[in-house]
């Protein structure tokens, strides 16, 4: 992700007073950045965000730049990711090393950063716990994470 990005959400973040996580190359940085972050090779910026409005505000500047890839892992955050970079890409390039077709991937997830994967795969798996969203692309929703929901989903549609 272009540096001057990275800038851009990170000012978002300030002026909004929110907490943030950016990864680069070399870490994982929390609520701090480093004084040449220009220098550095991003890969990816988070928002957290506990009020909804605020949260609903920053996704709306966020969508209008066309710039990115626009997730969550929880209800309270934004994933950010360059445009293209999914887990449902990482999933295609792993499976293209392999030799294996997408037809014959199961993948589970629960957020919206696991939609695209629910739908490339070819058995999209919703946790039990999953966000509606999710649920509802999904060709089969399993127990929560919390009741060995993908191993359940594994007993039944890879070991069966």
């Amino acid at each position: 992700m272009k540096a001057e990005l990275i800038q851009w959400m990170w000012e978002l973040s300030k002026q909004h007073n929110t907490k943030f996580w950016a990864i680069n190359t070399e870490r994982n940085w929390n609520n701090e950045m480093p004084e040449d972050l220009h220098t550095k090779e991003w890969l990816k910026f988070g928002f957290t965000i506990d009020d909804d409005a605020t949260r609903e505000l920053i996704l709306k500047e966020l969508e209008a730049k066309g710039e990115f890839e626009l997730t969550n892992s929880t209800l309270k955050n934004i994933e950010v990711n360059p445009k293209g970079i999914t887990k449902a890409k990482g999933l295609e390039l792993v499976c293209q090393r392999l030799g294996i077709e997408m037809k014959n991937v199961m993948a589970a997830g629960d957020s919206l950063n696991d939609l695209a994967m629910i739908k490339a795969a070819g058995l999209g798996v919703a946790m039990g716990n999953a966000q509606e969203a999710v649920k509802k692309v999904a060709d089969w929703v399993t127990a929560t994470n919390e009741e060995d929901g993908v191993a359940k989903a594994i007993r039944k549609w890879a070991l069966h």
